[in-house]
Protein backbone atom coordinates (compact mmCIF):
# COMPACT_ATOMS: atom_id res chain seq x y z
CA UNK A 1 0.00 0.00 0.00
CA UNK A 2 1.71 3.35 -0.78
CA UNK A 3 1.13 6.68 0.94
CA UNK A 4 -2.03 8.42 0.24
CA UNK A 5 -1.71 11.29 -2.57
CA UNK A 6 -4.17 13.73 -3.66
CA UNK A 7 -4.76 13.05 -7.32
CA UNK A 8 -2.27 14.87 -8.99
CA UNK A 9 -4.43 16.17 -11.85
CA UNK A 10 -6.49 17.88 -8.51
CA UNK A 11 -3.31 18.93 -7.37
CA UNK A 12 -2.24 21.28 -9.95
CA UNK A 13 -5.71 22.19 -11.97
CA UNK A 14 -8.29 22.40 -9.01
CA UNK A 15 -7.68 26.48 -8.42
CA UNK A 16 -8.95 27.26 -12.12
CA UNK A 17 -11.95 28.67 -13.04
CA UNK A 18 -14.47 27.15 -11.42
CA UNK A 19 -16.72 24.78 -12.99
CA UNK A 20 -14.94 25.59 -16.78
CA UNK A 21 -13.14 22.88 -18.39
CA UNK A 22 -8.99 23.93 -18.61
CA UNK A 23 -9.69 24.77 -22.47
CA UNK A 24 -11.63 24.32 -25.17
CA UNK A 25 -9.76 23.69 -28.50
CA UNK A 26 -10.99 25.32 -31.51
CA UNK A 27 -9.67 26.69 -34.49
CA UNK A 28 -9.22 30.08 -32.88
CA UNK A 29 -9.87 30.09 -28.85
CA UNK A 30 -9.58 27.67 -25.86
CA UNK A 31 -12.17 28.69 -23.67
CA UNK A 32 -13.93 32.01 -23.23
CA UNK A 33 -11.07 34.15 -21.84
CA UNK A 34 -8.86 31.89 -22.66
CA UNK A 35 -5.76 32.58 -24.65
CA UNK A 36 -5.80 32.32 -28.85
CA UNK A 37 -4.20 29.28 -30.21
CA UNK A 38 -1.10 31.28 -31.82
CA UNK A 39 -1.25 32.14 -35.66
CA UNK A 40 1.09 29.48 -36.47
CA UNK A 41 -1.32 26.75 -35.64
CA UNK A 42 -3.86 28.20 -38.19
CA UNK A 43 -0.90 26.69 -41.01
CA UNK A 44 -0.54 23.67 -39.20
CA UNK A 45 -3.90 21.76 -39.44
CA UNK A 46 -2.24 18.64 -38.45
CA UNK A 47 -0.50 20.30 -35.09
CA UNK A 48 -3.90 21.06 -34.43
CA UNK A 49 -5.17 17.62 -34.49
CA UNK A 50 -2.06 16.58 -32.08
CA UNK A 51 -3.40 18.73 -30.02
CA UNK A 52 -7.02 18.85 -29.82
CA UNK A 53 -6.09 14.95 -29.41
CA UNK A 54 -4.09 15.25 -26.53
CA UNK A 55 -5.84 17.84 -24.99
CA UNK A 56 -8.80 14.34 -25.07
CA UNK A 57 -6.34 12.62 -23.77
CA UNK A 58 -5.41 14.93 -20.68
CA UNK A 59 -9.09 15.24 -19.86
CA UNK A 60 -9.42 11.43 -19.62
CA UNK A 61 -6.28 11.20 -17.26
CA UNK A 62 -3.44 9.60 -19.77
CA UNK A 63 -0.97 12.50 -19.22
CA UNK A 64 1.82 10.13 -20.70
CA UNK A 65 0.00 9.85 -24.20
CA UNK A 66 -1.06 13.62 -24.10
CA UNK A 67 2.77 14.31 -23.81
CA UNK A 68 3.26 12.01 -26.74
CA UNK A 69 0.82 13.86 -29.18
CA UNK A 70 1.67 17.29 -27.55
CA UNK A 71 5.58 16.36 -28.92
CA UNK A 72 4.04 15.63 -32.10
CA UNK A 73 2.65 19.07 -32.27
CA UNK A 74 5.63 20.63 -31.30
CA UNK A 75 7.95 19.00 -33.79
CA UNK A 76 4.90 19.95 -36.82
CA UNK A 77 5.16 23.35 -35.38
CA UNK A 78 7.72 24.28 -32.84
CA UNK A 79 6.01 27.95 -32.01
CA UNK A 80 2.54 26.47 -30.96
CA UNK A 81 2.82 28.16 -27.52
CA UNK A 82 -0.42 25.85 -26.09
CA UNK A 83 1.00 22.68 -27.03
CA UNK A 84 4.05 23.33 -24.38
CA UNK A 85 1.93 24.67 -21.96
CA UNK A 86 -0.19 21.87 -21.89
CA UNK A 87 2.78 19.19 -22.11
CA UNK A 88 3.75 21.20 -18.99
CA UNK A 89 0.31 20.57 -17.07
CA UNK A 90 0.73 17.18 -18.41
CA UNK A 91 4.06 16.55 -16.85
CA UNK A 92 3.14 18.32 -13.86
CA UNK A 93 -0.07 15.69 -13.47
CA UNK A 94 2.26 12.66 -14.17
CA UNK A 95 4.60 14.44 -10.75
CA UNK A 96 7.63 14.68 -13.53
CA UNK A 97 8.28 17.91 -12.10
CA UNK A 98 12.12 17.79 -14.01
CA UNK A 99 12.56 20.22 -16.70
CA UNK A 100 8.49 21.32 -16.64
CA UNK A 101 9.05 24.67 -15.69
CA UNK A 102 11.27 24.99 -19.67
CA UNK A 103 7.84 24.19 -21.33
CA UNK A 104 5.87 26.88 -19.80
CA UNK A 105 8.84 29.39 -19.83
CA UNK A 106 8.93 28.76 -23.78
CA UNK A 107 5.11 29.08 -24.21
CA UNK A 108 5.75 32.37 -22.68
CA UNK A 109 8.21 33.31 -25.07
CA UNK A 110 5.72 32.82 -27.50
CA UNK A 111 3.24 34.01 -25.95
CA UNK A 112 4.10 36.51 -23.72
CA UNK A 113 0.66 37.18 -22.34
CA UNK A 114 -0.22 33.45 -22.13
CA UNK A 115 -2.37 33.57 -18.73
CA UNK A 116 -2.32 29.79 -18.93
CA UNK A 117 1.50 29.47 -18.58
CA UNK A 118 1.71 32.12 -16.43
CA UNK A 119 -0.54 30.13 -14.16
CA UNK A 120 1.20 27.05 -14.68
CA UNK A 121 4.88 28.14 -13.98
CA UNK A 122 3.26 29.72 -10.90
CA UNK A 123 1.90 25.71 -9.80
CA UNK A 124 5.57 24.70 -9.90
CA UNK A 125 6.81 27.72 -8.36
CA UNK A 126 5.19 27.01 -5.47
CA UNK A 127 5.62 22.90 -5.66
CA UNK A 128 9.59 24.01 -5.57
CA UNK A 129 9.33 26.62 -2.69
CA UNK A 130 9.87 29.69 -4.55
CA UNK A 131 6.27 31.63 -3.61
CA UNK A 132 7.55 35.13 -4.05
CA UNK A 133 8.30 34.26 -7.60
CA UNK A 134 5.32 32.15 -7.68
CA UNK A 135 3.40 35.10 -6.34
CA UNK A 136 5.06 37.36 -8.95
CA UNK A 137 3.66 34.74 -11.80
CA UNK A 138 0.04 34.57 -10.39
CA UNK A 139 -0.31 38.85 -10.49
CA UNK A 140 0.85 38.55 -14.03
CA UNK A 141 -2.04 35.66 -15.24
CA UNK A 142 -4.61 38.40 -12.88
CA UNK A 143 -3.30 41.23 -15.27
CA UNK A 144 -3.98 38.99 -17.49
CA UNK A 145 -7.73 37.76 -16.45
CA UNK A 146 -8.77 39.82 -13.70
CA UNK A 147 -11.93 37.18 -13.19
CA UNK A 148 -10.39 34.01 -12.43
CA UNK A 149 -11.06 32.80 -9.27
CA UNK A 150 -8.11 30.15 -9.33
CA UNK A 151 -5.05 32.92 -9.73
CA UNK A 152 -6.29 34.39 -6.47
CA UNK A 153 -6.57 31.53 -5.22
CA UNK A 154 -3.30 30.28 -5.75
CA UNK A 155 -1.57 33.73 -5.13
CA UNK A 156 -3.46 33.50 -1.66
CA UNK A 157 -1.99 30.17 -0.84
CA UNK A 158 2.14 31.02 -1.94
CA UNK A 159 1.41 34.50 0.43
CA UNK A 160 0.31 32.40 3.17
CA UNK A 161 3.37 29.95 3.07
CA UNK A 162 5.70 32.83 2.35
CA UNK A 163 4.07 34.50 6.00
CA UNK A 164 1.95 37.22 4.47
CA UNK A 165 -2.04 36.17 6.30
CA UNK A 166 -3.28 39.57 5.86
CA UNK A 167 -2.36 39.29 2.04
CA UNK A 168 -3.65 35.74 1.65
CA UNK A 169 -7.18 36.73 3.29
CA UNK A 170 -7.29 39.50 0.99
CA UNK A 171 -6.72 37.18 -2.22
CA UNK A 172 -8.98 34.69 -0.98
CA UNK A 173 -12.11 37.01 0.04
CA UNK A 174 -11.95 37.96 -3.79
CA UNK A 175 -11.94 34.62 -4.95
CA UNK A 176 -14.73 33.64 -2.72
CA UNK A 177 -16.36 36.37 -4.67
CA UNK A 178 -15.74 35.39 -7.52
CA UNK A 179 -16.76 31.82 -6.78
CA UNK A 180 -14.47 29.44 -5.79
CA UNK A 181 -15.81 27.22 -2.95
CA UNK A 182 -12.01 26.70 -1.42
CA UNK A 183 -11.39 30.02 -1.27
CA UNK A 184 -14.94 30.39 0.71
CA UNK A 185 -13.61 27.89 3.54
CA UNK A 186 -10.59 29.26 3.50
CA UNK A 187 -11.28 32.52 4.33
CA UNK A 188 -13.91 30.99 7.17
CA UNK A 189 -11.40 28.65 8.84
CA UNK A 190 -7.96 30.52 8.96
CA UNK A 191 -9.28 34.02 8.46
CA UNK A 192 -12.70 35.11 10.26
CA UNK A 193 -10.87 33.64 13.82
CA UNK A 194 -7.75 36.53 13.48
CA UNK A 195 -11.04 38.98 12.81
CA UNK A 196 -13.59 37.91 15.90
CA UNK A 197 -10.51 36.04 18.11
CA UNK A 198 -12.73 33.30 18.16
CA UNK A 199 -12.42 30.14 16.67
CA UNK A 200 -14.85 27.59 16.08
CA UNK A 201 -14.36 23.58 15.89
CA UNK A 202 -17.10 20.84 15.38
CA UNK A 203 -18.27 17.90 17.45
CA UNK A 204 -19.17 15.27 15.78
CA UNK A 205 -20.44 12.17 17.85
CA UNK A 206 -24.07 10.05 18.03
CA UNK A 207 -26.63 11.95 20.27
CA UNK A 208 -29.58 9.81 19.16
CA UNK A 209 -29.46 5.96 18.20
CA UNK A 210 -28.22 2.97 19.47
CA UNK A 211 -24.82 4.35 19.88
CA UNK A 212 -25.81 7.59 22.14
CA UNK A 213 -25.90 6.02 25.32
CA UNK A 214 -21.71 5.85 24.81
CA UNK A 215 -21.93 8.91 22.80
CA UNK A 216 -23.40 11.42 24.61
CA UNK A 217 -20.79 11.30 27.47
CA UNK A 218 -17.92 12.55 24.82
CA UNK A 219 -19.46 15.53 23.93
CA UNK A 220 -19.80 16.38 27.57
CA UNK A 221 -16.16 15.68 28.36
CA UNK A 222 -15.25 17.45 25.14
CA UNK A 223 -17.35 20.86 26.28
CA UNK A 224 -15.25 20.73 29.94
CA UNK A 225 -12.21 20.37 28.50
CA UNK A 226 -13.01 23.59 25.85
CA UNK A 227 -14.94 25.41 29.20
CA UNK A 228 -11.26 25.05 30.93
CA UNK A 229 -9.29 26.08 28.21
CA UNK A 230 -11.98 29.07 28.00
CA UNK A 231 -11.70 29.76 31.38
CA UNK A 232 -7.68 29.80 31.60
CA UNK A 233 -7.38 32.74 28.81
CA UNK A 234 -8.28 30.25 25.77
CA UNK A 235 -5.48 29.49 22.44
CA UNK A 236 -2.72 32.00 22.74
CA UNK A 237 -1.11 32.36 18.32
CA UNK A 238 0.61 35.55 17.43
CA UNK A 239 0.27 36.93 20.77
CA UNK A 240 -3.54 37.10 21.13
CA UNK A 241 -5.86 34.85 22.99
CA UNK A 242 -8.62 33.22 21.05
CA UNK A 243 -11.87 31.67 22.73
CA UNK A 244 -12.85 28.13 21.38
CA UNK A 245 -16.37 28.11 20.32
CA UNK A 246 -17.99 24.67 18.90
CA UNK A 247 -20.63 23.27 17.09
CA UNK A 248 -22.29 20.19 18.15
CA UNK A 249 -23.62 17.75 15.48
CA UNK A 250 -25.40 14.60 15.82
CA UNK A 251 -24.12 11.01 13.76
CA UNK A 252 -27.58 10.04 14.79
CA UNK A 253 -25.85 6.38 15.18
CA UNK A 254 -25.75 6.45 11.19
CA UNK A 255 -22.87 6.20 8.86
CA UNK A 256 -23.56 8.12 6.00
CA UNK A 257 -25.08 10.66 8.59
CA UNK A 258 -21.48 10.69 9.89
CA UNK A 259 -20.13 11.95 6.67
CA UNK A 260 -22.69 14.47 5.28
CA UNK A 261 -22.05 16.16 8.87
CA UNK A 262 -18.25 16.55 8.53
CA UNK A 263 -18.93 18.02 4.80
CA UNK A 264 -21.50 20.41 6.76
CA UNK A 265 -18.88 21.16 8.98
CA UNK A 266 -15.85 21.90 6.78
CA UNK A 267 -17.37 23.47 4.09
CA UNK A 268 -20.09 25.35 5.46
CA UNK A 269 -19.09 25.99 8.84
CA UNK A 270 -15.40 26.17 7.82
CA UNK A 271 -13.69 24.58 11.13
CA UNK A 272 -10.32 23.93 11.40
CA UNK A 273 -11.16 20.47 13.69
CA UNK A 274 -13.47 18.27 14.26
CA UNK A 275 -13.28 15.91 17.16
CA UNK A 276 -15.79 12.78 16.65
CA UNK A 277 -16.70 9.57 16.07
CA UNK A 278 -17.24 6.13 17.95
CA UNK A 279 -17.44 3.39 15.66
CA UNK A 280 -14.83 2.27 12.89
CA UNK A 281 -17.49 2.12 10.73
CA UNK A 282 -18.41 6.22 11.49
CA UNK A 283 -14.37 6.67 11.04
CA UNK A 284 -14.22 4.78 7.67
CA UNK A 285 -16.89 7.09 6.22
CA UNK A 286 -15.44 10.31 7.61
CA UNK A 287 -11.86 9.23 6.20
CA UNK A 288 -12.21 10.20 3.15
CA UNK A 289 -14.28 13.22 3.60
CA UNK A 290 -11.30 14.72 6.28
CA UNK A 291 -8.83 13.50 3.55
CA UNK A 292 -10.31 15.27 0.55
CA UNK A 293 -10.57 18.24 2.77
CA UNK A 294 -6.99 18.07 3.88
CA UNK A 295 -8.58 19.16 7.01
CA UNK A 296 -7.99 17.51 10.79
CA UNK A 297 -10.33 15.01 12.34
CA UNK A 298 -9.29 13.86 16.02
CA UNK A 299 -10.96 9.91 17.05
CA UNK A 300 -11.03 9.23 20.94
CA UNK A 301 -11.87 5.34 20.63
CA UNK A 302 -9.72 2.42 20.69
CA UNK A 303 -10.36 0.61 17.70
CA UNK A 304 -8.48 -2.39 15.62
CA UNK A 305 -5.65 0.11 13.88
CA UNK A 306 -5.00 -1.34 10.32
CA UNK A 307 -5.04 2.55 9.81
CA UNK A 308 -2.86 5.64 9.65
CA UNK A 309 -4.63 8.64 7.78
CA UNK A 310 -2.36 11.59 7.50
CA UNK A 311 -5.55 13.63 8.30
CA UNK A 312 -6.59 11.89 12.04
CA UNK A 313 -4.85 11.78 14.76
CA UNK A 314 -5.97 8.78 16.88
CA UNK A 315 -6.15 9.06 20.75
CA UNK A 316 -7.46 6.14 21.75
CA UNK A 317 -5.54 3.03 21.89
CA UNK A 318 -4.55 0.20 19.35
CA UNK A 319 -4.73 -3.75 19.60
CA UNK A 320 -1.27 -3.34 21.28
CA UNK A 321 -2.25 -1.43 23.79
CA UNK A 322 -5.63 -3.19 24.68
CA UNK A 323 -6.94 -6.42 23.37
CA UNK A 324 -3.05 -7.73 23.10
CA UNK A 325 -2.16 -7.44 26.51
CA UNK A 326 -5.67 -8.64 27.81
CA UNK A 327 -5.47 -11.72 25.54
CA UNK A 328 -2.37 -12.49 27.13
CA UNK A 329 -3.50 -12.26 30.50
CA UNK A 330 -6.64 -14.33 29.46
CA UNK A 331 -4.77 -17.07 28.73
CA UNK A 332 -1.85 -16.99 30.90
CA UNK A 333 -3.24 -14.99 34.03
CA UNK A 334 -6.98 -15.04 34.42
CA UNK A 335 -9.16 -17.47 36.39
CA UNK A 336 -9.69 -19.22 32.92
CA UNK A 337 -6.35 -19.45 31.91
CA UNK A 338 -5.56 -22.28 29.68
CA UNK A 339 -8.97 -22.34 28.65
CA UNK A 340 -10.69 -22.36 25.27
CA UNK A 341 -11.71 -18.61 23.54
CA UNK A 342 -15.47 -17.68 22.06
CA UNK A 343 -15.34 -13.92 20.24
CA UNK A 344 -18.47 -12.27 20.45
CA UNK A 345 -19.16 -8.52 19.04
CA UNK A 346 -20.87 -6.58 17.08
CA UNK A 347 -20.95 -6.70 13.01
CA UNK A 348 -18.77 -3.76 11.99
CA UNK A 349 -15.00 -3.31 10.73
CA UNK A 350 -13.98 -3.15 14.81
CA UNK A 351 -15.06 -6.32 16.32
CA UNK A 352 -13.96 -8.18 12.97
CA UNK A 353 -10.20 -7.14 12.99
CA UNK A 354 -9.98 -7.04 16.68
CA UNK A 355 -11.35 -10.57 16.66
CA UNK A 356 -8.86 -11.72 13.46
CA UNK A 357 -5.84 -10.09 15.49
CA UNK A 358 -7.20 -12.13 18.76
CA UNK A 359 -7.41 -15.28 16.99
CA UNK A 360 -3.73 -15.07 15.48
CA UNK A 361 -2.26 -14.37 18.69
CA UNK A 362 -4.00 -17.33 20.62
CA UNK A 363 -2.54 -19.54 18.26
CA UNK A 364 0.93 -18.05 18.74
CA UNK A 365 0.29 -18.67 22.45
CA UNK A 366 -1.04 -22.37 22.30
CA UNK A 367 -4.66 -21.86 22.90
CA UNK A 368 -7.53 -22.06 20.89
CA UNK A 369 -10.51 -20.11 19.81
CA UNK A 370 -13.95 -22.57 19.65
CA UNK A 371 -16.39 -19.95 18.44
CA UNK A 372 -17.25 -16.54 17.03
CA UNK A 373 -20.65 -15.00 15.93
CA UNK A 374 -21.53 -11.42 15.03
CA UNK A 375 -24.53 -9.51 16.34
CA UNK A 376 -26.14 -6.34 13.80
CA UNK A 377 -25.61 -2.91 15.64
CA UNK A 378 -29.30 -2.21 16.88
CA UNK A 379 -30.33 -5.65 17.08
CA UNK A 380 -30.13 -7.06 20.72
CA UNK A 381 -31.39 -10.25 20.08
CA UNK A 382 -28.48 -12.82 21.83
CA UNK A 383 -30.13 -15.41 22.91
CA UNK A 384 -28.68 -17.65 19.55
CA UNK A 385 -25.32 -16.61 20.30
CA UNK A 386 -25.67 -17.74 23.94
CA UNK A 387 -26.52 -20.61 22.77
CA UNK A 388 -23.67 -21.58 20.84
CA UNK A 389 -21.25 -20.21 24.02
CA UNK A 390 -23.13 -22.47 25.78
CA UNK A 391 -22.32 -25.45 23.47
CA UNK A 392 -18.56 -24.46 22.65
CA UNK A 393 -17.42 -23.93 26.59
CA UNK A 394 -19.54 -26.38 27.97
CA UNK A 395 -16.33 -26.75 31.08
CA UNK A 396 -16.09 -22.38 31.15
CA UNK A 397 -13.53 -20.18 29.48
CA UNK A 398 -12.77 -16.62 27.78
CA UNK A 399 -15.31 -15.11 26.01
CA UNK A 400 -14.03 -11.96 24.08
CA UNK A 401 -16.55 -9.23 24.15
CA UNK A 402 -17.04 -6.94 21.27
CA UNK A 403 -20.67 -5.73 21.31
CA UNK A 404 -21.42 -2.05 21.49
CA UNK A 405 -23.85 -0.18 22.87
CA UNK A 406 -27.21 -1.21 24.48
CA UNK A 407 -26.46 -4.47 22.69
CA UNK A 408 -24.58 -5.17 26.08
CA UNK A 409 -27.73 -4.73 28.54
CA UNK A 410 -29.01 -7.98 26.61
CA UNK A 411 -25.85 -9.85 26.37
CA UNK A 412 -24.76 -9.33 30.22
CA UNK A 413 -28.41 -9.86 31.67
CA UNK A 414 -28.83 -13.14 29.59
CA UNK A 415 -25.35 -14.77 30.34
CA UNK A 416 -26.04 -14.38 34.08
CA UNK A 417 -29.36 -15.82 33.14
CA UNK A 418 -28.03 -18.94 31.44
CA UNK A 419 -24.99 -19.64 34.59
CA UNK A 420 -22.48 -18.40 32.22
CA UNK A 421 -21.10 -16.25 35.29
CA UNK A 422 -17.48 -16.11 36.82
CA UNK A 423 -18.73 -19.01 39.57
CA UNK A 424 -19.27 -21.46 37.06
CA UNK A 425 -15.66 -20.67 35.15
CA UNK A 426 -17.01 -18.40 32.31
CA UNK A 427 -15.32 -14.70 32.05
CA UNK A 428 -16.15 -12.07 29.86
CA UNK A 429 -12.82 -9.54 28.81
CA UNK A 430 -14.78 -6.22 27.16
CA UNK A 431 -13.16 -3.85 25.25
CA UNK A 432 -15.65 -1.62 24.83
CA UNK A 433 -17.49 -1.52 28.34
CA UNK A 434 -16.11 1.32 30.70
CA UNK A 435 -17.30 3.03 34.34
CA UNK A 436 -19.87 4.84 32.11
CA UNK A 437 -21.22 1.76 30.25
CA UNK A 438 -21.17 -0.71 33.34
CA UNK A 439 -23.38 2.26 35.43
CA UNK A 440 -25.68 2.65 32.40
CA UNK A 441 -26.51 -1.36 31.94
CA UNK A 442 -26.26 -1.14 36.14
CA UNK A 443 -29.27 0.79 36.46
CA UNK A 444 -31.02 -1.69 34.07
CA UNK A 445 -30.41 -4.59 34.97
CA UNK A 446 -28.06 -4.49 38.44
CA UNK A 447 -24.66 -4.47 39.04
CA UNK A 448 -24.36 -8.26 39.70
CA UNK A 449 -24.81 -8.94 36.31
CA UNK A 450 -21.17 -8.00 35.39
CA UNK A 451 -19.28 -8.44 38.29
CA UNK A 452 -16.02 -10.56 38.10
CA UNK A 453 -15.76 -10.01 34.47
CA UNK A 454 -12.62 -7.79 32.92
CA UNK A 455 -12.12 -4.58 30.97
CA UNK A 456 -8.49 -3.18 29.62
CA UNK A 457 -8.30 0.31 29.46
CA UNK A 458 -5.51 3.09 28.92
CA UNK A 459 -8.08 5.23 31.88
CA UNK A 460 -9.62 3.43 34.49
CA UNK A 461 -11.46 6.02 36.99
CA UNK A 462 -10.44 4.31 40.05
CA UNK A 463 -6.58 5.40 39.17
CA UNK A 464 -4.77 7.13 42.18
CA UNK A 465 -3.52 9.95 41.12
CA UNK A 466 -3.89 13.54 41.68
CA UNK A 467 -4.51 14.01 37.84
CA UNK A 468 -7.26 11.08 38.08
CA UNK A 469 -8.57 12.49 40.87
CA UNK A 470 -9.47 16.36 39.42
CA UNK A 471 -10.30 14.77 36.24
CA UNK A 472 -13.04 13.04 37.74
CA UNK A 473 -13.90 15.77 40.34
CA UNK A 474 -14.05 18.60 38.14
CA UNK A 475 -16.56 16.05 35.37
CA UNK A 476 -18.89 15.73 39.14
CA UNK A 477 -18.93 19.01 39.66
CA UNK A 478 -19.67 20.12 36.46
CA UNK A 479 -22.48 17.58 35.50
CA UNK A 480 -23.55 16.36 38.68
CA UNK A 481 -22.13 13.77 41.43
CA UNK A 482 -24.37 10.85 40.28
CA UNK A 483 -21.80 11.28 37.02
CA UNK A 484 -18.89 8.54 36.16
CA UNK A 485 -15.57 9.22 34.00
CA UNK A 486 -14.31 6.38 31.85
CA UNK A 487 -11.65 5.69 29.11
CA UNK A 488 -13.38 7.36 26.04
CA UNK A 489 -14.14 10.33 27.68
CA UNK A 490 -10.14 10.74 29.01
CA UNK A 491 -9.29 10.53 25.31
CA UNK A 492 -12.13 12.68 24.15
CA UNK A 493 -10.59 15.16 26.70
CA UNK A 494 -6.89 14.43 26.01
CA UNK A 495 -7.59 14.95 22.44
CA UNK A 496 -9.05 19.03 22.92
CA UNK A 497 -5.96 19.60 25.37
CA UNK A 498 -3.36 18.37 22.59
CA UNK A 499 -5.00 20.26 19.80
CA UNK A 500 -4.65 23.72 22.11
CA UNK A 501 -0.64 22.82 22.54
CA UNK A 502 0.11 21.78 18.78
CA UNK A 503 -1.71 25.07 17.98
CA UNK A 504 0.34 27.13 20.33
CA UNK A 505 3.37 25.44 19.55
CA UNK A 506 2.97 25.86 15.99
CA UNK A 507 1.94 29.75 16.31
CA UNK A 508 -1.16 28.58 14.08
CA UNK A 509 -4.47 27.61 13.58
CA UNK A 510 -2.88 26.10 10.10
CA UNK A 511 -3.90 22.85 9.76
CA UNK A 512 -0.50 22.00 7.84
CA UNK A 513 1.58 23.86 10.55
CA UNK A 514 -0.89 21.96 13.59
CA UNK A 515 -0.58 18.47 12.16
CA UNK A 516 3.39 18.89 11.97
CA UNK A 517 3.36 20.34 15.67
CA UNK A 518 1.48 17.60 16.79
CA UNK A 519 4.24 15.30 16.66
CA UNK A 520 6.01 14.52 19.63
CA UNK A 521 3.61 16.71 21.76
CA UNK A 522 3.11 15.22 25.32
CA UNK A 523 0.12 15.92 27.74
CA UNK A 524 0.10 14.96 31.45
CA UNK A 525 -3.04 13.20 30.49
CA UNK A 526 -5.46 11.76 33.73
CA UNK A 527 -4.42 7.95 33.21
CA UNK A 528 -0.26 9.69 33.22
CA UNK A 529 1.91 10.99 30.36
CA UNK A 530 1.05 10.52 26.65
CA UNK A 531 2.50 11.57 23.95
CA UNK A 532 1.83 12.15 20.01
CA UNK A 533 4.04 9.29 17.75
CA UNK A 534 4.74 10.10 14.11
CA UNK A 535 2.09 7.47 13.47
CA UNK A 536 -0.42 10.18 14.64
CA UNK A 537 -1.04 7.51 17.80
CA UNK A 538 -0.36 7.98 21.59
CA UNK A 539 1.58 5.93 23.42
CA UNK A 540 -0.37 5.21 26.56
CA UNK A 541 0.12 2.94 29.67
CA UNK A 542 -2.20 -0.38 29.80
CA UNK A 543 -4.42 -1.09 32.47
CA UNK A 544 -6.78 -4.39 32.93
CA UNK A 545 -9.03 -3.80 35.75
CA UNK A 546 -11.67 -6.75 36.80
CA UNK A 547 -15.18 -5.10 37.40
CA UNK A 548 -16.40 -4.63 41.04
CA UNK A 549 -19.67 -4.81 42.71
CA UNK A 550 -19.59 -0.62 42.89
CA UNK A 551 -19.36 -0.82 38.95
CA UNK A 552 -15.69 0.28 39.11
CA UNK A 553 -12.48 -1.50 37.99
CA UNK A 554 -9.98 -2.96 40.13
CA UNK A 555 -6.36 -2.37 38.94
CA UNK A 556 -5.30 -5.82 38.29
CA UNK A 557 -2.69 -5.33 35.70
CA UNK A 558 -0.82 -2.35 34.46
CA UNK A 559 2.58 -1.70 31.71
CA UNK A 560 5.52 -0.74 33.10
CA UNK A 561 4.50 2.72 31.65
CA UNK A 562 3.28 4.15 28.38
CA UNK A 563 3.24 1.28 25.25
CA UNK A 564 4.42 2.67 21.80
CA UNK A 565 1.26 2.31 19.27
CA UNK A 566 1.70 -0.26 16.16
CA UNK A 567 -0.69 1.61 13.72
CA UNK A 568 0.05 -1.90 11.72
CA UNK A 569 -0.68 -5.09 13.98
CA UNK A 570 2.11 -7.63 13.40
CA UNK A 571 -0.22 -10.82 14.20
CA UNK A 572 -2.16 -10.18 11.22
CA UNK A 573 -0.37 -11.29 8.61
CA UNK A 574 -1.14 -8.79 5.94
CA UNK A 575 0.24 -6.44 7.84
CA UNK A 576 3.05 -8.12 9.50
CA UNK A 577 6.30 -5.69 9.77
CA UNK A 578 4.85 -2.82 8.30
CA UNK A 579 4.58 0.45 10.19
CA UNK A 580 3.85 3.89 9.56
CA UNK A 581 5.72 7.35 10.06
CA UNK A 582 4.65 10.88 8.92
CA UNK A 583 7.71 12.24 9.75
CA UNK A 584 9.60 10.62 7.24
CA UNK A 585 8.33 11.62 3.46
CA UNK A 586 10.05 8.12 2.18
CA UNK A 587 8.16 6.14 4.58
CA UNK A 588 4.47 7.53 5.32
CA UNK A 589 1.28 5.76 5.67
CA UNK A 590 2.69 2.13 5.51
CA UNK A 591 6.08 0.96 5.09
CA UNK A 592 8.58 -2.17 5.19
CA UNK A 593 11.01 -2.49 8.74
Amino acid sequence: MMPRRKTVLAAALSLLPLGQPLLLVSSTSLATGAVLLSTQAANAQSAELFLKRGYAKFEKGDYQDAIVDYNKAIVINPQLAIAYAMRGFSKVALGDNKGTINDFNRALEIEPKMFLAYYGRGILKVKFGDYQGAIVDYSKAIELNPQNAGSYSSRGVAKRRSGDNQGACSDWRRASALGSTNATKWVRRRCQLRENQTVTVGILHSLSGTMAISESTLVDTEIMAIDEINAAGGIEVDGKKYKIDYIVEDGASDWPTFAEKSKKLLNQDGVPVVFGGWTSASRKVMLPVFESADSLLFYPIQYEGQECSNNIFYTGAVPNQQSEPATKFMFEKSPARGKPFFLVGSDYIFPRTSNAITKEQVKTLGGEVVGEDYLPLGNTEVSPIIAKIKKSLPEGGVIINTLNGDQNVAFFKQIQYAGLTPENGYYVMSYSIAEEDISAIASVIGPEFLEGHYGTWNYMMSIDTSASKKFVSDFKAKYGNHRIVSDPQESAYNMIYLWKAAVEKANSFDDDKVREALIGIEFNAPQGPVKVMPNHHLSQTVRIGKITKDGQFEIVEETDGPLSPQAWNHFEPSSKGYACDWTDANKGEMYKL
